[in-house]
């Protein structure tokens, strides 16, 4: 690590577009040390990290296109040139593929994903774990990263609803992850019955049972003592 970021502090980019919702409070559990958080909403998104030795960027409904999304994408190509750990969650993980690669790479699903579901380790990855295992985990979006150029980004986890569900840029310590690691059962189901509303909600916890795999804690523990 770098003289620039020998002190451990995380930057966390709050995307959300709903006043109010304060996604890193899904985060903060799992945080080893010092932290800010800047709201898409009422703060300015910086375009340099400096001063952080880790950045997370969270979910969002979005548009990726924007002034604060450009200066978001700025942050992501500042990050990359600098080699900083950063850490993409749901839109998080499109914004980096979208800034590093291009909006060819992102596309609508053709069934939005709402619930949980089983998503497999398919290789080994320093932050996600050893190849071969699997993970109960609440997802929640209608788009995706359709693509990758292989050559520079690998696929290391995928589930029968979202073919790239976990990326990592070769080379860098860029991370993304589809799915919501960082919701358990109370805030998934919460989260469910805003946007389906109960009925639906409850249609869909039924046919898919939830569990939460606490696969966060390795995921977080591994991101931030790199």
């Amino acid at each position: 690590m770098t003289s620039e970021t020998i002190n451990r502090r995380i930057l966390f980019i709050n995307n959300s577009l709903v006043p109010g919702n304060r996604v890193s409070e899904n985060f903060i559990p799992y945080f080893r040390f010092a932290f800010d958080v800047v709201n898409v909403l009422s703060d300015m998104v910086p375009e340099e990290g400096k001063g952080y030795s880790h950045i997370i960027l969270s979910g969002s409904g979005a548009d990726f296109d924007g002034p604060w999304q450009d200066r978001e994408s700025s942050l992501i190509r500042w990050a990359n040139e600098k080699d900083l750990p950063l850490l993409g969650v749901c839109y998080g993980h499109q914004m980096i593929v979208k800034t590093l690669y291009g909006t060819r790479c992102l596309g609508p699903m053709d069934k939005a994903n709402y619930g949980w579901h089983r998503i497999r380790s398919e290789k080994d990855d320093e932050i996600f774990g050893i190849a071969g295992r699997e993970y109960s985990v609440f997802s929640h979006h209608f788009w995706e990263v359709k693509e990758v150029p292989v050559s520079e980004v690998e696929v290391f986890a995928s589930s029968s609803r979202c073919r790239i569900s976990g990326i990592r840029i070769k080379n860098k310590k860029i991370w993304g992850l589809q799915p919501h690691f960082e919701m358990g059962v109370a805030s998934g189901v919460s989260a469910l019955r805003k946007v389906l509303g109960d009925e639906k909600a409850w249609e869909n916890i039924e046919a898919s049972r939830p569990e939460d795999s606490g696969h966060i804690c390795h995921i977080m523990q591994h991101f931030l003592l790199i």
